[in-house]
């Protein structure tokens, strides 16, 4: 292992060398072909002896339950003798008649049940001290390891290093312990050979042992967002004006046409995302269109960009009635990015009736220069490379101000030609660079020269690659194993990279953060790109980066497989060796042939996702080396005993798998899993040896509707970091999760529901869940649902109650939402509205019944508090003057005794009231843009409506009382909503006049209303609606 180390380092260190002359050398490409095959077969190998090493440390567990068994039997024996003397414990022969010996006592003597029986009180008293002995021997093992480390302060960060070095020094023994097999001894000894000879090879081949670019100190950072835009603000109002512009139809379509790293999808998103573009089309989405599109997935992806999701059992007349349905009345903006072919699935999506819609533009994105034949239908607009100063510009931003070496930026500059996707490569890949030598390293690249399709980005993305830390090579090299176009998330890549052992460990950091820290890399220099409209979820890879990554990769074996489209597999014996096999969900159930998961010993990753699999084979417990098994969306509705087995699993994804109701009971066995998700599933329970697996990071339960508890102990995952579902409910229940197992899980991050708060009775298990401890936790959600029967509102004792519990959950400083839920004190804690909470932006609060609560705390107070919501807080009588410099957002509903509202609001911008009835009077808002007003029985004005001067959409709904005069200045329309004439008045008898007056509403619709035909010529009215208006004359 010694030497095999060695060689690998060495090997390592010509790396560089060696790619950058394989393109030119034949000899070198082999001699890297053949170490990537010998490395490959290599590391198989040694993966399945680790496989065997993690078996052996399962067995011993098990070896360690069968002595605590034993010993404990020993020692219960000794206790029952010395509560009772008469040998009837010499009866109890194991562990099974132990932990049964009190209910036979009970049978075999009657008068237990008498309370005056002396008898009865000694069998009693016996029972409880057995029950009570074979409960605590049990927990004493499940618990017996985090006991150890809390003591000891398992905490410190030294005593965890001192920890994994023990751990160490306890695999290296166990791996004395362990013999290889001479079959597999003797098979690595001749790899290792192989490789001896390949490591002496380099020195006849004269690979150097260059220096490599400086791997900056930021790939551990945060990804920084430089993102800017350059030199497109004409090209953006262009394609403006083209949307807004008369045709002679209500389908417009815009081409965007440029060569690849123009900047064609840049543009469309500045159009897309432009304030005027978002506020006029009332429906908007976005589609990258990948190649093996037909007219029915396209019409699918459109229909799911609008926000609506399918199943895949639509047909086409199904999916036109849908489109038809989601675009009735609506102004349709629609990116279609990336059209590779207007020939095929694009033209014949183009012929279908749009009717029902009232516009519908649509801007495509294309390199495809033969958008010129179809100019009928498409209006083609050419975008062109960037002019020299802003190339420059563009340059300057993502190098960082070229640290001072301006001369040779405009060099690099002149040679990217104006490409803005080169630009911005070239300039992070030099972001923290600060030798000199290495910009011109740049500069002077023979690639520039070798550049034959004379497409500069070509160039640019190999410079890149080639100066990437070594470590990032594999990462970014395994993404174009997916198709062109295809969205991922950070969280699920970084999960494959670790199963496929990319990411190097360090002792002080967690892989899931190492990983995080690679994508992050990857992100700053541009090889991926944020998908628009997905709150930077989704990230995609260019397909210019993917095609030069795609064909640079050097292997002559299949080692990842992504299987799309009717695929068939003549000779299976040519994919023994996969690492990867992913099956596309949109295709998997047209393959006329799968392969044989079970000849594919050497699994990392298997995903096969919406196949529609009904149970999955016991073999699966075969694949010794699979790290990563992905199943969602299938009929799976156990999983066989056998997944137990993959030891080295690191993820089990059984996400919307709606009919699972039953999970392996030994999933405790699988001690490498980081991550577990049975999201949506039938599931009823957790098998009890999940609390086993202590070093899962991430649990996901959410929309589990038929599972009720946690199992007890799992307060013992110490490294769970996202605890996923809707709410951890708590009850009296001993054998089921409490509140008090919150106090170890120091980890958890994310967001955190509790429910049920209403059935804890004991104060100490609130405290000890000590929330104040959870830093990383971002959002909390508390519910005092699940109220008993026996539970009085009306009890002081019990709300009093309720307000030490709400005290006493006070979380960490580091919250940024809150959420309370069916709370009952007659007050809220002071630390909600403490100004430490300097993060906290948003605070819900809902269905608070206790008429004694008529006050709410100055929340004012917070210095970040952006969002409000109230809700169903029936004391609430006043809110004072606070002064909320940071809310934008403000709810408040179903307050019915709120008759007082005063405050100050000066960035307000969306205020909804609804069912205030004692409300009679509004403050002035004077960043207000968007004011909806409902059930307000007493409002009787708006004041100084003409002050709202932002104010750009007004609904009022049933407000009886509400008057404004149409000549009074005061009640003049503000000029933002004068020009968006959006505006919606319902049920509010008294504004028709002022409403006659301004003439700009798009909806009038009133129960008691007198309409005449001068009210149509007044107003400029698209849609007329008139309802339940008995006495209306209209008059022509």
């Amino acid at each position: 292992m010694k030497k095999l180390k060695v060689m690998l380092l060495n090997i390592q260190t010509v790396l560089k060398d060696a790619e950058e002359r394989a393109v030119r050398d034949e000899s070198i490409y082999l001699w890297l072909m053949e170490l990537k095959n010998v490395v490959f077969i290599l590391d198989d190998m040694l993966d399945e002896y680790e496989y065997d090493l993690l078996q052996h440390q399962v067995m011993m567990r098990y070896e360690k339950v069968h002595e605590l068994i034993s010993s404990s039997q020993k020692k219960l024996k000794s206790v029952v003798c010395a509560v009772d003397n008469d040998d009837d414990d010499t009866r109890v022969e194991n562990e099974y008649e132990l932990s049964l010996y009190a209910v036979k006592e009970t049978k075999r003597k009657p008068e237990f049940n008498n309370e005056d029986s002396s008898n009865s009180k000694s069998a009693r008293k016996k029972s409880k001290i057995i029950t009570s002995y074979v409960n605590d021997m049990l927990e004493n093992y499940k618990y017996k390891e985090l006991e150890s480390e809390m003591k000891n302060g398992a905490a410190s960060s030294k005593r965890k290093r001192e920890e994994e070095d023990e751990k160490v020094c306890d695999i290296v023994s166990t791996f004395s312990k362990l013999s290889i097999s001479h079959g597999m001894a003797d098979k690595i000894s001749n790899y290792v050979s192989k490789l001896t000879k390949i490591t002496e090879h380099m020195h006849v081949l004269q690979l150097k042992e260059g220096h490599r670019m400086r791997e900056n100190d930021n790939s551990t950072s945060s990804y920084e967002n430089v993102a800017r835009v350059f030199g497109r603000e004409f090209d953006k109002q262009k394609i403006i004006e083209l949307l807004f512009s008369d045709c002679q139809n209500n389908v417009r379509v815009i081409s965007i046409v440029g060569m690849k790293g123009v900047g064609k999808t840049t543009l469309a998103e500045l159009v897309y995302n432009d304030e005027i573009v978002s506020r006029y089309f009332n429906l908007r989405g976005w589609v990258h269109v990948l190649e093996s599109y037909d007219v029915l997935q396209l019409i699918k992806a459109i229909i799911e960009s609008f926000g609506r999701k399918l199943d895949n059992s639509k047909e086409l007349n199904t999916l036109q009635e849908i489109l038809k349905q989601e675009m009735w009345r609506k102004r349709v903006l629609l990116v279609l990015n990336n059209i590779c072919n207007y020939k095929n699935s694009f033209l014949e999506f183009l012929s279908i009736s749009f009717n029902g819609a009232e516009s519908v533009k649509i801007i495509v994105t294309s390199s495809n220069d033969s958008v010129a034949e179809f100019e009928e239908m498409i209006l083609p607009y050419h975008l062109h490379c960037l002019p020299e100063d802003q190339s420059l510009l563009l340059f300057q931003h993502c190098a960082f101000d070229c640290h001072g070496f301006h001369q040779i930026s405009r060099k690099i500059v002149s040679k990217c030609k104006g490409l803005p996707l080169s630009l911005k490569m070239l300039g992070h890949l030099l972001r923290h660079e600060t030798d000199e030598a290495k910009w011109i390293e740049i500069l002077e690249s023979v690639l520039w020269d070798e550049n034959e399709s004379n497409i500069e980005s070509l160039t640019t993305i190999k410079l890149s690659y080639q100066h990437l830390p070594i470590y990032l090579k594999p990462c970014l090299t395994y993404c174009s194993l997916f198709p062109k176009g295809y969205k991922f998330t950070r969280e699920k890549l970084v999960m494959l990279w670790m199963a496929q052992g990319f990411i190097q460990l360090k002792r002080s950091e967690a892989m899931e953060d190492i990983g995080s820290h690679y994508f992050n890399e990857l992100l700053r220099r541009s090889f991926f790109e944020k998908v628009d409209g997905h709150d930077d979820q989704l990230f995609s890879m260019h397909d210019l980066i993917h095609e030069t990554i795609r064909t640079g990769n050097i292997s002559n074996e299949v080692q990842h497989l992504y299987i799309s489209g009717n695929t068939c597999f003549s000779n299976e014996h040519e994919y023994l060796n996969l690492h990867t096999v992913i099956v596309d969900e949109k295709s998997c159930n047209n393959s006329p042939t799968l392969l044989d998961f079970n000849l594919l010993r050497n699994l990392r990753v298997l995903e096969l996702k919406s196949c529609q699999l009904f149970e999955l084979p016991d073999f699966i417990g075969n694949l010794k080396h699979l790290r990563y098994l992905h199943l969602e969306c299938n009929q799976i509705k156990r999983l066989p005993e056998s997944v137990s087995q993959l030891y080295n699993l690191q993820v089990l994804d059984l996400h919307h798998c709606v009919h699972l109701e039953e999970l392996p009971k030994g999933i405790g066995n699988l001690i490498n899993l980081l991550f577990f998700s049975c999201c949506g599933s039938q599931v009823q329970s957790l098998p009890q040896s999940i609390i086993q697996l202590h070093n899962l990071q991430t649990l996901n339960l959410l929309h589990c509707r038929s599972l009720v508890q946690l199992p007890k102990g799992i307060g013992k995952l110490t490294n769970l970091r996202h605890l996923k579902l809707e709410q951890l409910s708590l009850n009296r229940d001993m054998n089921q999760c409490g509140i008090a197992e919150l106090k170890h899980l120091v980890n958890l991050r994310g967001k955190l529901c509790i429910s049920g708060l209403k059935t804890v009775t004991n104060l100490d298990n609130v405290k000890e869940a000590n929330l104040w401890s959870k830093k990383h936790i971002k959002e909390l959600r508390l519910d005092w649902n699940g109220l008993d029967h026996q539970y009085n509102d009306s009890d002081s004792s019990l709300q009093e109650l309720q307000e030490t519990v709400l005290e006493s959950l006070k979380p960490h400083t580091n919250l940024t939402k809150l959420e309370i839920y069916n709370y009952s004190g007659a007050k809220f804690p002071a630390w909600l509205a403490d100004p430490s909470f300097s993060n906290l932006t948003t605070i819900i609060l809902i269905q608070c019944l206790n008429d004694k609560c008529e006050f709410l705390p100055p929340l004012g107070q917070l210095p970040s508090l952006k969002s409000l919501d109230i809700q169903k807080i029936h004391g609430i009588q006043y809110i004072g003057r606070d002064i909320f410099r940071s809310l934008v957002e403000l709810k408040l509903c179903h307050l019915y005794d709120l008759d007082t509202w005063n405050g100050d609001f000066p960035m307000l911008r969306n205020l909804t009231i609804e069912n205030c009835p004692k409300l009679k009077q509004l403050p002035t808002f004077p960043s207000l843009s968007s004011l909806n007003l409902w059930g307000l029985d007493q409002l009787n004005t708006i004041m100084n409506l003409h002050n709202f001067v932002s104010l750009k959409h007004l609904t009022v709904k049933h407000c009886p009382e509400l008057w404004l005069s149409p000549i009074a200045q005061a009640d003049q329309l503000p000029p933002g909503l004068l020009q968006s004439r959006d505006i919606e008045i319902r049920g509010c008898p008294g504004l028709h006049e002022w409403c006659c007056e301004h003439g700009v509403l798009n909806w009038i619709s009133s129960q008691v209303c007198v309409m005449i035909f001068s009210l149509i010529l007044q107003c400029h009215v698209k849609f007329l609606n008139f309802s339940s208006c008995r006495k209306t004359h209209i008059m022509f």
